[in-house]
């Protein structure tokens, strides 16, 4: 995995740890998405290969793991009313659990780990991966309805799935943040790790199901069967961009405003 710049790949005994390293701000960018597709190709040839049983995606950006879609790309393509654009855009986005399905029938268990805040789309393609795994300080939003719109790239279709119709509908609609805490308790983080501790609670995973390898496999590809297809989710993309169409000139800078705070915590965190 040579070529990707924003993705950065070691490996440790049939684990491929794999950190963001967004060049830009922490966000999910058309390069992002492009290198995530990249990525889930490879392991999919590693896990044939069984070189990697277990694939994790985590983050190196100091606090955080994802702010999520690319605003000031929306706000943009909202002026220009673009629904092509759009559309595609979040149509590449959940093309991602067409990779993840490659990648779970050639053997490797994804696993999402958030050490730092995963916000709207961040979340989002963290719910796509088998394992969620979240540090106890870890953050989880979905800001979404503060702007008049809604997550429209998969956390619909998880939540539902983790949580039931009427806790999703409060989690999409609120606009709160959640810890990981809340989380695991209500069985959307699947394991809680004290602080510092995500790597090894990956490991001690790792361990625990060495010898039971195929039955995780089995089990992790027959979960994802359950899950939502890929027209369920390609549908809710085009009800995004066409939500997205419909918000208003105050929604629009209420989403600069965030694109802004973003690239303030950029340049803090490259000036520390």
């Amino acid at each position: 995995m040579d070529a990707l710049r924003e993705i950065k790949v070691e490996y440790e005994d049939r684990i491929a740890w794999s950190w963001m390293h967004p060049v830009g701000r922490p966000a999910v960018t058309a390069t992002m998405i492009a290198e995530c597709a990249v990525w889930v190709r490879e392991l999919a040839i590693l896990g044939e290969a069984d070189e990697v049983r277990f694939a994790v995606l985590g983050s190196k950006f100091p606090g955080i793991y994802n702010l999520g879609g690319d605003l000031k790309l929306f706000a943009q393509l909202i002026r220009d009313r673009s629904f092509d654009r759009l559309s595609r855009y979040g149509l590449e986005c959940v093309a991602w659990t067409s990779g993840l399905r490659h990648a779970t029938d050639a053997g490797v268990v994804t696993v999402s780990l958030v050490q730092g805040t995963a916000m709207g789309g961040g979340f989002e393609a963290a719910l796509y991966t088998d394992l969620l795994v979240a540090e106890r300080q870890a953050r989880f939003a979905l800001p979404e309805a503060l702007f008049n719109l809604f997550p429209g790239m998969g956390a619909v279709s998880h939540l539902v799935r983790r949580v039931g119709r009427s806790r999703a509908r409060e989690m999409l609609l609120d606009g709160l943040d959640f810890d990981a805490g809340t989380l695991h308790a209500e069985g959307v983080v699947d394991i809680l790790a004290d602080e510092g501790r995500g790597q090894d609670a990956v490991r001690d995973y790792a361990r625990k199901h060495h010898r039971h390898h195929n039955a995780l496999r089995s089990v992790c590809g027959a979960m994802r069967e359950t899950g939502p297809a890929d027209a369920e989710l390609e549908a809710i993309v085009r009800l995004w961009a066409e939500a997205a169409l419909r918000i208003g000139e105050t929604d629009l800078r209420m989403m600069e405003k965030l694109v802004a705070r973003q690239e303030r915590l950029l340049g803090t965190a490259a000036a520390a």
